[in-house]
């Protein structure tokens, strides 16, 4: 299944962030389709992922949950979903 994940963090915790990311190695079984990207301006990332199980994308999102908040929600091509209505 594919999934938009976006995160946020506080101003104040830009560097800690920015550090963090700059020594993380995945460990979960997820695929990037979409590379992970800064929004620029703002305090803002996301990545689009695909994954069969949303607990091996946990596995990394939990190493930067004391700092980010997290949304995860599954995405479908438009032109997938409108094959499927009626």
């Amino acid at each position: 299944m594919k999934f938009l994940v976006t995160w946020s963090w506080a101003p104040g915790d830009s560097k800690e962030a920015t550090e963090r990311f700059k020594k993380w190695k995945p460990v979960g079984k997820w695929k990037a389709l979409y590379p992970i990207s800064t929004i620029i301006g703002r305090n803002e990332a996301f990545v689009v992922m695909e994954c069969d199980d949303i607990l091996e994308a946990q596995k990394d999102l939990g190493l930067f949950s004391d700092l980010c908040v997290f949304d995860l929600a599954p995405i479908e091509e438009t032109v997938k979903l409108v094959a499927l209505s009626p």
